[in-house]
C-alpha cells in the first residue's frame, strides 16, 4: 500500500501538471532521451528542462531528472526523499557538436546493512536472489552519435564500486559474493525515433544499469523497447506531456547460470 506522504505527493503532482501550462516539443524526435531502453547516452537536459519517471508496474513514487545547467543534469529520487535508499546522480556534459555527444555520469547509492536491499523474494515466482548494501559508486563515460535520419546510437563505458554484493540460485544453491570490489560495466544502446510520437530503442549491456534492476554489476542485459507519445497535442499539460516507454527485458547472471525474461513499463513527462 502507498503511504500517505508517497499519495500526497502523487495527487500534488497530478495537480500541478494539470493545472500548469507547460512547454512540450510535442515530438519525439526532438527529445532529450536519458536512459532510453536502459541505455546510457551522452545527452544532458537544457537548463530548467524537468523528466519525472514513473514506472507502472510497482508502488514507487519514480525520480525526477532536472537540467541545473545546459551542461549539467541532476536525479531527484523521491523515494529517498520519502524514506527509500539515498541516491545522487549527476551528469556532465564534456562535449556537445552536430554529431557528437559526450558526457560523464556520476552515482553514489547508499544501502544500510538493516535494510540488506534484496531485489527477489522466494514467493517471486523465481529462484534468483539478489542482495546488496553499502555504499555503491558508479563512473562512466557516455557517447551519443547522430542523429542519422532521426536515429542515435549510445556508447557507454566505466567501472563501479560496490561495499557488499551476493547473487544466489536457490534452486541449487549455486552463489557467488564480493566485498569491496571494483566492477566494469558497458552499454551499446541505439534510438530510431521513426516519427513524431513512437521511437524504436534497443540496448545491450554488460554490468550495472540505471533504470531496470540498477545498480547491480556482472549482469548481461539485452532490451526491446518503444517509447510513444499518446497525445502530443492535447490542451491539457498532463496529456500532452506523456509519454510511456514498453520494454521486454532479458537478464543473464552467469555467475549462477539463472536468466530471467520480464516485461515494464514506465510513464514520462517532459517539460
Amino acid at each position: 500500500m502507498l503511504k500517505i506522504s508517497q499519495k500526497s505527493l502523487i495527487i500534488s503532482l497530478v495537480i500541478y501538471f494539470w493545472w500548469t501550462p507547460l512547454y512540450s516539443v510535442n515530438s519525439v524526435k526532438d527529445e532529450v532521451f536519458l536512459h532510453p531502453a536502459d541505455a546510457f547516452t551522452g545527452f544532458t537536459l537544457n537548463r530548467n528542462d524537468f523528466i519525472y519517471n514513473l514506472p507502472v508496474l510497482s508502488i514507487s513514487p519514480g525520480w525526477f531528472w532536472w537540467g541545473i545547467t545546459d551542461w549539467i543534469t541532476a536525479e531527484i529520487d523521491v523515494e529517498a526523499n520519502l524514506g527509500g535508499v539515498p541516491s545522487v546522480n549527476f551528469r556532465i556534459k564534456l562535449l556537445k557538436t552536430e554529431k557528437y555527444n559526450l558526457a560523464v555520469e556520476t552515482m553514489f547509492q547508499y544501502v544500510p546493512k538493516s535494510i540488506e536491499l534484496d531485489y527477489f523474494k522466494e514467493d517471486d515466482g523465481t529462484d534468483l536472489s539478489i542482495k546488496r548494501w553499502g555504499s555503491s559508486w558508479y563512473n562512466n563515460l557516455n557517447l551519443s552519435v547522430g542523429p542519422f535520419k532521426h536515429s542515435y546510437i549510445h556508447l557507454s563505458g566505466g567501472v563501479a564500486y560496490q561495499k557488499h554484493l551476493e547473487i544466489l540460485n536457490r534452486s541449487d544453491s549455486t552463489g557467488i559474493s564480493f566485498d569491496n570490489f571494483l566492477f566494469p560495466h558497458l552499454s551499446v544502446g541505439l534510438d530510431s525515433r521513426i516519427s513524431s510520437q513512437v521511437a524504436l530503442l534497443f540496448s545491450a549491456s554488460y554490468g550495472l544499469t540505471f533504470t531496470y534492476l540498477d545498480n547491480v554489476p556482472r549482469k548481461l542485459q539485452a532490451v526491446v523497447a518503444i517509447r510513444w507519445a499518446p497525445l502530443p497535442n492535447n490542451r491539457v499539460g498532463l496529456l500532452r506531456n506523456m509519454r510511456t516507454e514498453i520494454s521486454c527485458i532479458y537478464m543473464c547472471f552467469p555467475d549462477v547460470d539463472k536468466s530471467l525474461f520480464t516485461p515494464m513499463a514506465y510513464l514520462y513527462w517532459q517539460w
